[in-house]
């Protein structure tokens, strides 16, 4: 029985592998190299693309968002701050909400005295209170709508919306409807 240790592979043998892979190893960078010189020449024939041209920061700016269409959208109208709020000789001590609008309450204090009003009855100094809601109420002062918060909150940017949605851009009620109603 013959040794398997003692066999090696026939015909180049161990000496010829190294010279061989050497040989490979160099074909093998010279056509690398050809590869490159013949790309860089394809380069050095082009013309070299011109500048960009400018494009004015205009066109590149989307327009601006109607921020009372989009949050009407959401069921929400954006709250106005106004500086005649914080002159309120009114404060606003509790709220109770009702399952009807109509039933809710609000404990206002007006100089001294605190009473209980309900959306619809006129306040001490002369305003209409229009709606309750958990921490705040909306007065209706000179026609304006003033918002009278709890102490320690801070007015929100949002308030829910009280009448149906009046999207002033029918492309954007058209896109709403079609949301709705896929085909």
């Amino acid at each position: 029985m013959k040794n398997l240790s003692s066999w090696r592979p026939r015909g180049l043998g161990q000496r010829g592998l190294l010279p061989a892979s050497l040989v490979a190893l160099g074909l093998w960078l010279a056509w690398l190299g050809l590869d490159s010189w013949t790309y860089r020449q394809v380069v050095a024939g082009q013309p070299l693309p011109t500048a960009v041209p400018n494009i004015s920061a205009e066109k590149l700016l989307p327009a601006p968002l109607d921020d009372r269409n989009i949050a009407r959208v959401f069921g929400a109208v954006p709250v106005e701050f106004d500086s005649a709020q914080a002159s309120l000789p009114l404060v606003l001590v509790a709220s109770l909400l009702g399952s009807q609008p109509g039933q809710s309450r609000a404990l206002i204090q007006y100089a001294d005295s605190r009473a209980f009003y309900s959306p619809g009855d006129r306040l001490p100094d002369g305003t209409l209170l229009k709606s309750v809601s958990a921490d705040q109420v909306v007065v209706l002062r000179n026609g304006r709508e003033q918002h009278l918060l709890l102490p320690g909150r801070q007015l929100r940017l949002l308030s829910p919306q009280t009448t149906p949605a009046q999207v002033a851009d029918p492309k954007a009620t058209a896109l709403l409807q079609a949301i709705e109603n896929p085909l």
